[in-house]
């Protein structure tokens, strides 16, 4: 592989995680969010 498409792949790898990341930060506020809202109805 040549050191363009290494970088191609690279790039691309990080730029996915970087979304990934950020759906599973929305889902943890979401998650604790909810969970407030549950404790405040007990």
């Amino acid at each position: 592989m040549d050191a363009e498409a290494e970088r191609r792949k690279y790039t691309q790898m990080h730029e996915e995680g970087k979304f990934q990341q950020k759906e599973a930060e929305q889902g943890i506020q979401n998650r604790w969010g909810d969970d407030d809202k549950s404790e405040e109805k007990k």
